[in-house]
């Protein structure tokens, strides 16, 4: 996963990048969209099919969510505005924080997931980090962008205090700009 609590330092280009730079050293990537701005579909000029939000609804499968071949082995399911409403359409749903996990567990044909976070502890950051294994955290050179690695190391720290039989390991923090 790629994450920061702080907007604007550079989460989805790293994303991308980063799917980009493991797809062209010949693994299988999907790229997951799971920020409500929806760049990575913007970025990548995919259209808004099935996304994010129907996959987390169960109103598509993950098969019937992803965009084959955006580029030489790399896949994408994206994100839109819609997604906003999550928060407030699960509400009810037990177990709310896995539904990503439980969603694509079962993908074959992939070697490695990059997901792009929103710049907040979101239910959707939560999906993401119980989906993950790793974390790639980019920092803007600035002290507000310092702030939000802070926050985004507390979140981390509480996923693990709330799942500890989950790994999730802070791989790199990434100096952007």
């Amino acid at each position: 996963a790629v994450v920061n609590m702080k907007g604007g330092v550079g989460k989805t280009t790293t994303a991308i990048h980063l799917a980009a730079g493991l797809a062209a050293q010949g693994l299988r990537v999907l790229l997951v969209d799971t920020d409500p701005q929806g760049n990575v579909g913007h970025a990548l000029h995919l259209p808004h099919r099935h996304t994010i939000q129907e996959l987390m609804l169960d109103e598509a499968s993950a098969e019937d969510s992803i965009h084959s071949g955006v580029r030489d082995r790399l896949d994408a399911i994206v994100s839109t505005t819609a997604a906003f409403s999550l928060e407030r359409r699960l509400a009810a749903e037990t177990q709310r924080e896995t539904i990503l996990a439980r969603r694509l567990g079962n993908l074959t044909g992939y070697d490695v997931a990059v997901v792009d976070c929103s710049p907040a502890m979101s239910l959707l950051t939560y999906n993401a980090l119980l989906y993950v294994h790793e974390v790639v955290m980019p920092v803007a050179m600035d002290l507000m962008a310092i702030i939000g690695a802070r926050q985004t190391l507390n979140g981390i720290n509480e996923v693990r205090k709330l799942w500890p039989e989950r790994r999730l390991e802070l791989i790199a923090v990434l100096p952007t700009f």
